[in-house]
């Protein structure tokens, strides 16, 4: 009796020993993000490879975001990433303040969004950076930058949000920035589908559609 208990006891411990390792999974030192995260802390963090990783609310990542090839971020209301986010031919990277699209099934927001360095995004389907239009907080502090994406929408970063460097477009499909404080330049070029850019207030230089 005394051994099944033991047994028992070892294999209790054994399943929640797994259960962590499969949240905080290492790969060469960064974590690695599957699934939904609340209230959880990271440092470096990759998306791997056609997964997708989905920061619902109060997490803070202390270091960087990648993301792999078909793999997908989701970023949602009251988050904190204060490294960059850097995607190479993702599915999609969706980052909103606003309880919209990817984020419809959010509580209502508490605090806001805040991405301490820059948002570099090459080849993939989708990027949607939305902010908040009704005195919510989203501020991205570094440069954006898409390039090769099949479609961008830029838009609400505006009121106490805020993009405080360059936004760079190139070479992208539909593309929408609407509706933004860029603190910086803006620049759109090479266009392959539809483009539209419209109340935007651009601190540095405009080149536009």
């Amino acid at each position: 009796m005394k051994k099944v208990s033991v047994l028992s006891m070892f294999l209790g411990l054994l399943f929640f020993s797994l259960l962590g390792t499969t949240a905080f999974a290492k790969r060469g030192g960064t974590e690695v993000c599957v699934g939904n995260y609340v209230n959880t802390s990271f440092g470096d963090l990759v998306v791997p490879k056609d997964e997708t990783c989905q920061l619902d609310r109060f997490n803070v990542v202390s270091g960087n975001i990648k993301v792999e090839k078909g793999a997908s971020l989701i970023v949602c209301p009251d988050n904190e990433i204060q490294g960059s986010v850097n995607a190479h031919k993702p599915n999609t990277v969706f980052i909103s303040d606003l309880t919209v699209g990817l984020c419809q099934s959010q509580p209502p927001k508490a605090l806001g969004i805040t991405i301490g360095g820059d948002v570099k995004v090459e080849g993939g389907d989708s990027v949607s950076l939305i902010g908040n239009p009704d005195g919510g907080v989203a501020v991205i502090q570094g440069n954006v930058k898409m390039e090769n994406v099949g479609a961008v929408v830029i838009q609400f970063f505006n009121n106490l949000s805020s993009i405080q460097s360059d936004v760079k477009i190139e070479h992208s499909g539909n593309v929408s920035v609407l509706d933004n404080v860029i603190n910086g330049d803006l620049k759109i070029k090479g266009t392959t589908g539809s483009c539209v850019e419209q109340g935007n207030s651009v601190s540095g230089k405009l080149s536009p559609c």
